[in-house]
């Protein structure tokens, strides 16, 4: 398939949809999936890699998705990382902010599987282009950074 190089970071509340965007990322497109039920829980993860992709929903316990998306956007190892929004929150001035923060897509919820095909092979190349991160990941040391980084 050609994306079997590539991670996406799934953040996810409702385990329904985190199993079901892991099963169509995986199955259908060919990337490796990590998962996280909350924003805390995803920088716990950076200390393991940094992925090329993160998805995620905008109502999440622990930390709401704007101040995720405002978080990772201000940390120097996840500043590039392409982020696409997947939601049932459809407020225009929402949508607005994170487009601000420079999310790259914003996917509806309930989930069409092509939709998110296409929305995530899209992006995924990009990653080799726009961001450094893709050609060059950051040393493992950088990435056990961000977590206490997160919290400054």
């Amino acid at each position: 398939m050609g994306y079997e190089k590539y991670s996406v970071l799934i953040i996810e509340d409702d385990r329904t949809y985190r199993k079901l965007m892991r099963r169509i990322i995986e199955e259908r497109i060919g990337a490796r999936c990590m998962e996280a039920s909350n924003p805390i829980e995803a920088f716990h993860l950076f200390a393991e890699g940094l992925p090329d992709l993160i998805v995620m929903d905008l109502l999440l316990p622990e930390m709401n998705g704007v101040t995720a998306v405002e978080r990772l956007r201000s940390l120097e190892v996840t500043k590039n990382i392409p982020i696409a929004v997947c939601s049932s929150v459809t407020e225009r001035h929402l949508i607005m902010q994170l487009a601000k923060l420079g999310i790259k897509d914003f996917l509806l919820k309930p989930l069409q599987s092509a939709l998110v095909v296409d929305k995530i092979k899209e992006l995924l190349p990009k990653v080799v282009e726009d961001t450094p991160a893709a050609q060059e990941k950051p040393a493992q040391s950088d990435s056990k950074n961000v977590e206490e980084d997160i919290w400054v």
